[in-house]
């Protein structure tokens, strides 16, 4: 009797570590040795991308397979093939149906990633929410397994006789570590505008003796919670009341909060805790030992209160490495501005009246003195004849030089005064900028304003001011689904 051990490094896609795996034990297989898989062993050291799974194999070499037989994977157990297939999301994994009988219900019990999402589609009629509900619903039913690591779910929600309460109580039931319910998984435009879900009492849906204990369960394994377009009402919130003294064995290491217009208080203290994200209104938020938080994005009221009142917000301000802005419209330029000693990336997604200044945001980069790439999303609402060539209101100019600015990307360029004196202004204090590119937009909008602004004229003058050893890049981009691509 002897022993072998297989060392996989899960380094790539799952389905490439499952293939490796099948690979090894054919490998093993072609000694024509008998297998006893019976007392094969599955162990995992370490977590994520980098973990190494060791497979014992034990055979009897005295016991050799009769020429011409052929061994199968098949006589794996089922317990070890489902612990495999959940190494896969539900999807991936539901395609191993196709393998044999044996294999065609095996998905049905893997606790990896389940994720429904709704994001190709190009067009939303009334048909195509209760297509993708029943799709949903269908898939729900299908699953066995007992628990699951991650439930995601999303479509754009447009308003109508829906409920989503079997779906979080699918999510509470299978115990899930990790749920998102995103009902605004499209654009405004496409989806006819969202209309908010209720969140429901999830005590009130855990009212048995065996969903109690689920619900418990639920709570204490409950690691990230994303919920998009859903309202939260005061009374939904008495259930988390428990989470007080919540303690989880995994690091918190990702938050997100968005479109929750009735939120009136948020405490954030979590020592592992790497990337934040908050989009709604001007509410205090006490940061906590948060020494780990490097990436913020923030927007709507929030982030007027993070730029016009930056004391408020520099115990943690200054550990930042990455920081997205989401600003609507003109904002007043401060006596001062937030401490971003560390701040490597900058990213805006910005809407406002074209003509308006955005030279703000070049001395918004005093701020971060090794910031090295600068990205920005223009959006213009409207056109305001009388300031498309117009000057900016006059701010103290930035006369420094950026010393590790590399990289300035700005999407939907038109070359109206606003983004015209921004990019003129990078190429000026750009001291060892590498590469600038200038995104134009088919939008039928933002044609309007190309065609005012007599654009080709003022890129002729940037590249004109463009430093050698710049490079300097034109392309165009269009909407979709609401977004530049």
């Amino acid at each position: 009797m002897h022993m072998y051990c297989l060392n996989l490094m899960y380094a790539s896609h799952p389905l490439t570590w499952v293939e490796n795996l099948f690979c090894c034990i054919k490998v093993f297989e072609s000694f024509r040795f008998q297998v006893t898989y019976n007392t094969l062993c599955l162990s995992c050291v370490g977590f994520g991308l980098h973990s190494s799974f060791y497979i014992y194999i034990e055979y009897n070499n005295r016991r050799r397979m009769a020429d011409g037989q052929d061994p199968k994977i098949d006589e794996l157990n089922e317990e070890l093939l489902v612990i495999i297939l959940s190494y896969l999301s539900v999807k991936e994994a539901a395609k191993t149906c196709l393998v044999s009988r044996r294999w065609r219900y095996l998905w049905q019990y893997t606790t990896g990633c389940f994720e429904i999402y709704d994001r190709d589609k190009k067009s939303y009629s009334r048909k195509s929410p209760c297509s993708f509900m029943k799709l949903v619903n269908q898939a729900l039913v299908l699953h066995q397994g007992p628990t699951l690591d991650q439930f995601r779910v999303g479509f754009c929600y447009s308003g109508s006789w829906y409920m989503f309460d079997h779906w979080v109580k699918f999510a509470i039931q299978k115990e899930v570590k990790l749920f998102e319910l995103d009902l605004a998984a499209d654009s405004w435009q496409n989806c006819g505008g969202w209309s908010q879900y209720d969140f429901p009492d999830i005590e009130r849906l855990s009212s048995g003796d065996n969903d109690k204990l689920k619900f418990s369960r639920f709570c204490s394994n409950l690691k990230s919670l994303t919920l998009v377009n859903v309202s939260v009402m005061s009374s939904a919130c008495l259930c988390f009341r428990r989470l007080e003294n919540l303690k989880v064995t995994g690091p918190l290491k990702s938050m997100e909060i968005s479109r929750c217009p009735l939120i009136k208080g948020l405490e954030v203290d979590a020592s592992n805790l790497e990337s934040f994200t908050y989009i709604g209104p001007h509410i205090e938020i006490p940061f906590r030992n948060v020494d780990q938080l490097s990436e913020l994005t923030i927007g709507q009221g929030y982030c007027f209160s993070f730029i016009c009142k930056p004391d408020k917000h520099a115990s943690y301000s200054s550990k930042l490495r990455k920081l997205k802005l989401m600003v609507r419209y003109e904002v007043d330029c401060p006596y001062n501005f937030p401490v971003l000693d560390n701040l490597r990336e900058l990213e805006l997604d910005i809407q406002l009246y074209a003509g308006r200044s955005l030279h703000y945001f070049t001395l918004f980069t005093k701020a971060c003195p090794l910031l090295s790439s600068f990205i920005a999303r223009i959006t213009y609402t409207n056109i305001l004849y009388d300031e498309i060539f117009a000057s900016p209101r006059q701010f103290e100019h930035n006369r420094g030089v950026h010393k590790h600015l590399k990289l300035v990307k700005l999407i939907g360029f038109t070359g109206c005064v606003s983004d015209y004196e921004l990019v003129l202004h990078f190429l000026e204090i750009g001291g060892s900028l590498e590469e600038i590119i200038l995104k134009r937009t088919f939008d039928h909008f933002h044609q309007k304003i190309n065609g005012m602004a007599f654009i080709g004229e003022q890129i002729k003058q940037l590249q004109a001011n463009c430093p050698a050893g710049v490079k300097m890049v034109l392309t165009f981009v269009k909407l979709r689904y609401g977004k530049w691509v």
